[in-house]
């Protein structure tokens, strides 16, 4: 992976600051978006499921050029899929998202939080350390309820780095 420059992390006082993202994606939040995205993965077992596919966006991507997208999904115990993230790795080698979207029926339950605790230790498995939230979804493009979503958990993980650094 390249260097990533942080620019929100001020060396001076060695405090881990965070500009929250405003939303600037409108009308994927509703439910037959989400209806599309349960009808493309199908029945399945309870827990954490994975599968690539490819994926054009140019909204997303840049180009048509087709892009790899890894998809994990989350099933309750009854089967029913309650969370579905995609991501996609950038140019410079990073994890970017595609998608974090939570069942409508579910959501404010804490289950894209349990996705994203799932999503750092599997990359923690993958690249042998922790996925920086900050490089994740700095810049990302979001819906009004993923943008309050995604300040909240980078905020509240840079409230524990803060909290971690030697002064």
């Amino acid at each position: 992976m390249k260097n990533f420059e942080k620019p929100w992390l001020n060396e001076e006082n060695k405090v881990w600051i965070w500009e929250n993202i405003a939303p600037n994606v409108t009308g994927n939040s509703n439910p037959n978006y989400w209806n599309a995205l349960v009808e493309m993965f199908g029945p399945g077992s309870p827990g954490y499921s994975e599968r690539t596919t490819s994926v054009r966006s140019v909204d997303h991507f840049g180009t048509m050029a087709p892009v790899d997208v890894r998809w994990t999904v989350y099933r309750s115990d009854e089967e029913e899929i309650l969370c579905i993230h995609g991501n996609w790795i950038n140019d410079e080698g990073y994890q970017r998202p595609f998608i974090l979207m939570v069942n409508p029926d579910h959501q404010r339950k804490g289950i894209g939080t349990q996705m994203m605790i799932f999503l750092r230790e599997r990359f923690m498995r993958e690249y042998g350390h922790d996925m920086d939230a900050d490089i994740t979804f700095h810049g990302v493009k979001a819906t009004e309820s993923g943008a309050a979503f995604v300040n909240k958990y980078v905020n509240e993980d840079y409230e524990k780095r803060n909290n971690n650094i030697d002064t």
